[in-house]
């Protein structure tokens, strides 16, 4: 019965509005030349009247919603409270007749705006309020209902609302958010409290998370290592050079046998001559270039600033090729 009654209802409130907007669109629209798209909001007007004469609201309202986003005409804002009327949504109803009845005001249609003062006058008393309260409020507090925000202005005041649950989100910077599901009830005035925000955790680091330590670079290790890979590519250098003084001593005892008196007259003795004199460039320039480098890498090695380490130690020390430097750094 409730249904009927309600479809009865919006049969009526269609019939009403077809007397007071037979007009169309146009007349409403007099005087707006800032419209974007007239022509195809007057077309979608026509076509909504028709569904809301055949009392379909469920085609006309989204059609109304269209024809007023081309073109905010206070004719098509009646219909469109109408709709939300049929909808059950009271409050928004009786905003929009209350702003389709200033419309109409400003543009010298007294008729027209008396009618939709008349329909704002007979939903208020049904309306449902809500308060909405703040149990302890924060700094910036800012409060989202419906997805439409509301700042601390509207705390402790009277607001009509939709009668339904709503979606209330409560947040503020540096505190945890908080979502509440509220109801509104017609004809009645309810107060929506919001709980006290908690301040929002510190993020603190993962304790299973292993901590890298990372100790400060050894300027003075560095070195030594340094000096002491330059000073051991010396010794091997002084090492091969004492090789090549060995061949050159061996060909040297050859040269005395080929060649008498220091004479080569036979193609032997000049091919143990020739690697003789090759022997002793080698052992010349390994000698000379070994004892430099070993001399620099040890210069390098005694200049390293000091390590906070105590057990540093650097010696020379026999290998099977020769000698090398090691030690503890």
């Amino acid at each position: 019965m409730k249904r009927r009654a309600r479809r009865h209802g919006s049969l009526a409130l269609a019939i009403a509005l077809g007397s007071v907007t037979a007009l169309g669109s146009a007349t409403a629209q007099a005087g707006e030349p800032d419209a974007s798209d007239p022509a195809g909001a007057e077309v979608l007007f026509q076509k909504g009247r028709a569904h809301m004469e055949q009392g379909d609201l469920a085609k006309a309202c989204p059609i109304f919603d269209e024809s007023y986003r081309l073109d905010p005409a206070p004719g098509t804002l009646l219909n469109i409270a109408a709709c939300s009327r049929t909808a059950g949504k009271t409050a928004t109803a009786w905003s929009q007749f209350v702003e389709a009845g200033r419309a109409f005001k400003r543009k010298g249609d007294a008729r027209r705006a008396a009618f939709a003062e008349k329909q704002a006058a007979e939903i208020e008393p049904s309306l449902a309020y809500v308060v909405v309260r703040a149990e302890r409020p924060v700094p910036k507090l800012v409060i989202v209902r419906d997805g439409t925000e509301l700042t601390t202005a509207s705390l402790e005041t009277k607001l009509p609302m939709d009668p339904g649950e709503h979606v209330v989100i409560a947040r503020a910077e540096g505190y945890e958010e908080i979502t509440l599901r509220l109801s509104a009830e017609p004809r009645a005035t309810t107060d929506w409290v919001i709980p006290e925000l908690v301040a929002a955790k510190a993020k603190t680091p993962d304790k299973g998370a292993p901590v890298a330590i990372v100790d400060p670079p050894d300027r003075g290790r560095t070195q030594r290592i340094a000096g002491i890979v330059v000073g051991s590519v010396g010794l091997a250098a002084l090492t091969a050079g004492a090789v090549f003084v060995g061949l050159t001593a061996s060909k040297s005892s050859d040269l005395e046998e080929l060649c008498p008196d220091k004479r080569c007259t036979t193609p032997e003795g000049n091919d143990a001559l020739s690697e003789a004199g090759v022997f002793a460039n080698a052992a010349n320039g390994l000698l000379i270039g070994g004892a430099a480098l070993a001399a620099t890498g040890l210069v390098v090695i005694l200049t390293a600033p000091s390590s906070e380490r105590d057990d540093l130690s650097v010696r020379i020390v026999p290998t099977a090729t020769g000698a090398a430097i090691t030690g503890t750094f």
